[in-house]
């Protein structure tokens, strides 16, 4: 009888997503993985989600019951705190992260568990996915191009400048994640810098694309400014706690300053837009181009013209009032 492969703890937190996750759980049965165990972490959800993964579970046979462990928070811990707590009850040598509502493509486990194997330094192993609309299940694209840079996509100071690792289809050795797992100072977007923690010991890309990302209106990546805001601190942490990211950090913050302005921009606060340009140049000199630094320059114009046109008009006003008050 053959040994059994290094067991397996698949991650998957999930918050209202009662019609969903039972598609990600038998996806992840179709990965006829020998060593593994399945922790769902339901995190208080209002509707019956935790109602459905009690009556799957009584479905199971009992060997596969044995598999599946259910966490049923009364209260709301947010993503990060969800997946900490999955995190501390996981009994594998690898951690397997997905999301409540993504699909495992046949072989993902495997794949990355001989991938990690054979390359034993290293921390964190991912994949490429398909992107697909969750009403109409149409593909939208690939999240790496196929001729993407597997180099680059195994750099840590190329993570830290910008986070190219895919949520859902990441594997780590639990060995390399850091005592606080996701960390509690981004209770949403915490993903790119448990990678970057994950990843100190080296970083293993799969340009096979071994899972289906599901996008929908109420996805975490539509919602852009607090992802932009907690990019910054993932930036600010990184720096904190691994100086020799440095110079990656100050160009993982130029491009972030870069994004908050033109989602200021979009939002009409000019003046803000046009600070975050500047910082953003501040941040990463090097990376001054002619573009960002006209982009400076207007809108410090636009923002001045605002300014006079806001002062004149109250000025007018206050003019307006006193005659009316004779």
């Amino acid at each position: 009888m053959s040994p059994l492969p290094p067991k397996v703890s698949v991650l998957v937190p999930v918050y209202k997503q009662a019609a969903l996750v039972l598609e990600t759980l038998n996806s992840i049965w179709a990965q006829n993985y020998p060593n593994l165990e399945v922790l769902v972490g339901d995190d208080a959800s209002p509707d019956d989600t935790a109602t459905v993964l009690k009556a799957y579970h009584a479905t199971l046979p009992p060997e596969r019951a044995a598999q599946l462990h259910l966490i049923l928070h009364t209260t709301n811990n947010g993503i990060s705190g969800n997946l900490n707590s999955l995190i501390e009850k996981a009994t594998g040598d690898y951690l397997c992260i997905t999301g409540g509502d993504d699909l495992f493509r046949p072989g993902r486990i495997a794949a990355q568990v001989a991938a990690l194997e054979a390359a034993p330094s290293a921390g964190l192993c991912h994949t490429n996915m398909q992107l697909f609309a969750s009403e109409s299940r149409a593909p939208i694209r690939l999240f790496h191009a196929p001729t993407a840079s597997v180099s680059r996509l195994q750099s840590l100071p190329t993570l830290t400048e910008a986070n190219y690792v895919g949520g859902p289809c990441v594997m780590v050795r639990k060995s390399a994640v850091p005592p606080h797992g996701f960390d509690p100072h981004i209770p949403m977007a915490s993903d790119w810098l448990f990678a970057i923690e994950c990843g100190q010991g080296g970083i293993v890309y799969l340009p096979d694309v071994l899972m289906d990302y599901r996008i929908t209106t109420t996805s975490i990546t539509n919602r852009t400014g607090l992802m932009l805001d907690e990019a910054e601190t993932t930036l600010h942490l990184t720096a904190a706690r691994y100086p020799h990211l440095h110079r990656s950090v100050q160009r993982g913050l130029a491009r972030v300053y870069r994004a908050q302005a033109a989602y200021g921009i979009m939002l009409g606060h000019l003046r803000r837009a046009g600070q975050l340009l500047w910082r953003s140049v501040k941040a990463n000199p090097m990376g001054l181009t002619t573009p960002v630094l006209l982009g400076v320059i207007a809108l410090w114009v636009l923002a001045v013209t605002e300014h006079t046109l806001t002062r004149r008009q109250i000025l007018t006003n206050r003019l307006l009032a006193r005659r009316r008050g004779r």
